[in-house]
């Protein structure tokens, strides 16, 4: 996804939630990570860094965050314990 252009990401993002009918994994490197968690010598880092809250908006549309870069189609009927899923 961080490879994409706003665009693209955005396309690509419609599509995963139109085809996508239960669980996601999704890994996508934001501004935060290239700041504070990655180590850019051993990380590409020739991406588009966007903020987590940009793939949030998007990605809230279509899906539920569970955690762990776990995502469930809000089209899924899928029931969670309380703790399980994360709030969105």
């Amino acid at each position: 996804m961080q490879y994409l252009t706003d665009e693209g990401a955005e396309g690509a993002i419609q599509n995963l939630g139109a085809m996508c009918g239960g669980f996601m994994y999704l890994e996508a490197i934001t501004k935060h990570d290239l700041d504070e968690v990655v180590d850019r010598e051993r990380t590409d880092t020739a991406i588009h860094a966007r903020t987590g809250a940009w793939y949030k908006k998007r990605l809230n549309k279509h899906f539920r965050q569970v955690g762990a870069g776990l995502w469930v189609s809000r089209r899924a009927e899928v029931s969670f314990y309380e703790l399980e899923a994360a709030d969105s």
